[in-house]
């Protein structure tokens, strides 16, 4: 049975997932996190995507995106996977040995601010749902600490390879930070999950 087209049509929300093969673990050091960190910056400049969101863990990653154009998101996010991949595979002198992740992205799209709200939260709080972190603002790898933390931070080093992160279309909350602490509900989760698009 042939797959489904995706849709990805321009000025459009999108949450994209994808996970490493049988959920097995690829990124296990500081190097391996910035090479796909630096591979996410170089997708972002050359598809000139909008990124609200990321949050990149073990063995998958989560980013909230806005289209620009059609067929944009499949564009970046086919660039993103497959050189992340090739790259990882000549590091760990893996090349010829399979896929890194587990199959095609799967994109989700965001139905209106309240749903974009929801699934910004659920990406900046996936270290802290997967008992990585006890503070929230301890995971680097997400846009939660380059926005709180790094973005304070003057260096040049420290800025060079930031993604640039879009403006949100409405107002962060004051309380964010101490709302992103509390579990979500179980029709939150089912929020933040809907309209998969495969």
């Amino acid at each position: 049975m042939p797959r489904q087209p995706r849709v990805d049509i321009a000025n459009n929300y999108y949450h994209c997932i994808n996970r490493a093969s049988a959920r097995l673990k690829i990124n296990f050091n500081d190097d391996d996190f910035r090479l796909i960190i630096k591979v996410l910056f170089e997708a972002q400049k050359k598809f000139n995507i909008d990124i609200l969101a990321f949050a990149i863990m073990n063995n998958h990653f989560h980013l909230v995106i806005k289209t620009n154009q059609d067929k944009q998101m499949s564009q970046f996010m086919k660039w993103f996977t497959f050189v992340h991949t090739k790259r990882w595979h000549f590091i760990n002198k893996t090349a010829g040995t399979g896929h890194l992740y587990q199959g095609r992205y799967k994109s989700f799209i965001i139905l209106d601010q309240r749903h974009l709200e929801t699934v910004i939260r659920y990406v900046e709080r996936n270290p802290l749902t997967a008992n990585i972190v006890k503070n929230i603002l301890d995971w680097k790898y997400s846009s939660l600490y380059q926005r709180y933390v790094s973005n304070k931070v003057n260096s040049i080093a420290q800025t060079q390879m930031q993604i640039k992160l879009a403006d949100w279309p409405y107002n962060e909350s004051i309380d964010y930070l101490k709302n992103l602490i509390e579990p979500y509900t179980n029709k939150e989760i089912e929020k933040a999950l809907e309209s998969e698009m495969e």
